[in-house]
């Protein structure tokens, strides 16, 4: 429990199989592609795309966001609040599969895209706050290759 309006916890979570990107202890990281920045995975927004996602152990909060028209493993398609106590895969799994045909056209059986999601979890139970999660969708290639274009229809 906490007091603050600190991230309490955040919580990477797949609705399909990912390989992350690690870089290794004592190496550097590639210069970042032309037209890109970092930012902090947590203020992610629809229509933005990656070239990487943060590891499941939390270690980096930083993503590389890449203009669509480059090649790039994800594209944010939505971000929904969701109750403190729902923040967990069945409704993250519910709520992005709900969000990807609005946003693409392409049902989530096309098999074209898989989902993949991170739930921010801003949590002070003290507060008044009904939906102080957001969990942040992002598709991505259902075969594993990367992106280019925008998804958005």
């Amino acid at each position: 429990m906490r007091v603050s309006s600190f991230r309490a916890a955040s919580v990477l979570a797949t609705a399909s199989m990912l390989a992350f990107c690690a870089i290794a202890p004592g190496a550097t990281a590639a210069p970042l592609p032309s037209g890109s920045h970092t930012e902090k995975w947590i203020d992610l927004q629809a229509g933005e795309c990656v070239a990487d996602l943060p590891p499941a152990d939390g270690s980096r909060v930083d993503v590389t966001v890449v203009d669509c028209a480059t090649a790039h493993l994800a594209e944010v398609y939505l971000r929904a609040p969701t109750a403190v106590n729902a923040a967990i895969a069945t409704v993250a799994n519910r709520d992005c599969a709900a969000g990807l045909t609005p946003y693409t056209g392409q049902s989530v059986d096309s098999g074209r895209f898989s989902i993949t999601y991170l739930i921010d979890s801003n949590q002070d139970r003290t507060g008044a706050n009904p939906t102080p999660s957001t969990v942040i969708c992002l598709l991505q290639s259902a075969k594993g290759q990367p992106l280019t274009g925008s998804a958005r229809r």
